[in-house]
């Protein structure tokens, strides 16, 4: 019995998906990655000491909140920079943890 038109049309939507998805991850692991393929990733230590730097400096603080809102191009109803937030969110959880293992 050959297949029906309704069959082929359900796997050609399976086979776009399929194309689509690997796409989306591919498009989604570039914007991820460093723009740099020569950029450095830092050990926990070395996150942890730009961490503490990053809050204890307040010109290193101001400067990184005009440049990320700068960049972003934000908005006066929304001015403090998401990238800022979750970065410290990240710092505080991974201080966290470190105390934790101590």
């Amino acid at each position: 019995m050959p297949d029906s038109p309704f069959d082929t049309l359900v796997e050609a939507f399976r086979d776009a998906k399929a194309e689509m998805v690997g796409s989306a991850r591919a498009i989604k692991a570039d914007i991820v990655s460093p723009a740099d393929p020569n950029a450095a990733k830092f050990t926990a230590q070395e996150r942890r000491a730009d961490f503490e730097d990053l809050i204890s400096n307040p010109a290193r603080f101001e400067s990184e909140f005009l440049r990320l809102k700068d960049r972003y191009k934000l908005p006066d109803d929304r001015p403090i920079p998401r990238r800022l937030v979750d970065r410290i969110l990240l710092g505080l959880r991974e201080a966290k943890q470190a105390d934790a293992e101590r």
